[in-house]
């Protein structure tokens, strides 16, 4: 068995790396909660289309959100983790009815940002209390 040795300037690189990841698990808990907001709109201007159509005046907005706070939000898994991640998908051309309700991008951002708001909020709330005992 042979020990293996750490510089010290390249212990301080893995240090230094590992704010970012820290800083992204801590910043969950605030787009955790950014991410339930809009999925609870987006749940509430569904389950209201049958009452009189109101719904869809709410889910247009509801669902830009989701798509570009889905957008920042790969962003920013970039910009502290490094990570690489797939472009988005090119949009179709189709009918502007059909865009604003029917697009899969938008539909898809607002299954990321269900599963983000149970996700982020767990694990930056954990993060955030572990920290807090160091």
């Amino acid at each position: 068995m042979s020990s293996q040795t750490i510089s010290p300037s390249s212990l301080a690189r893995l240090w230094l790396g590992g704010w970012g990841h820290v800083s992204l698990l801590v910043t969950n808990l605030l787009t955790g909660l950014v991410a339930l907001t809009l999925s609870l709109l987006t749940l509430a201007a569904v389950l209201s289309i049958p009452g009189g159509g109101v719904g869809l005046i709410l889910l247009i907005p509801a669902l830009y959100l989701s798509w570009w706070v889905g957008r920042a939000e790969r962003h920013r898994l970039v910009a502290l983790t490094g990570a690489p991640i797939d472009p988005e998908t090119e949009p179709i051309d189709d009918p502007v009815w059909k865009q604003l309700w029917l697009d899969p991008r938008k539909w898809r951002a607002v299954a990321y940002l269900g599963l983000h708001s149970l996700w982020g909020t767990a694990v930056g709330l954990a993060t955030l209390l572990g920290l807090g005992q160091l």
